[in-house]
């Protein structure tokens, strides 16, 4: 399972994709712990609607289950950095379960350092 090279990774503190079946379902988050990640993949178990991933399941899936693949994007120690890092990716990807509000005055600001940062 993919949490093995999150556990060994001294940061956990990182920017991180959720790809679901499709190449379109994807969920780009951050982190500055461990736990966070998990609480993703329980909320998605359970068929949380209070989760990005449990309100797909039940709403998108009837309820079924689905694979995901996780990916780390990037490590960032420094939060406002991560913050940044993570709305930037969201803008340039525009993820489906992403909220279509989260850090739109965070990316509006920052769109010239779009190309700076290695998106």
């Amino acid at each position: 399972m993919f949490f093995d090279a999150y556990a060994q990774h001294p940061f956990h503190q990182y920017i991180f994709r959720h790809k679901l079946n499709t190449e379109t379902e994807i969920y780009i988050g951050e982190t500055g712990r461990m736990l966070s990640v998990k609480e993703h993949l329980a909320g998605k178990r359970r068929g949380s609607l209070l989760t990005p991933l449990g309100r797909h399941r039940l709403e998108e899936h009837q309820g079924d289950d689905f694979d995901i693949k996780s990916k780390i994007l990037a490590y960032e120690s420094e939060i406002g950095a991560r913050k940044i890092l993570e709305a930037l990716h969201i803008r340039e990807r525009n993820p489906k379960l992403n909220n279509r509000n989260e850090c739109i005055a965070i990316t509006s600001e920052l769109l010239p350092f779009i190309p700076f940062c290695g998106l």
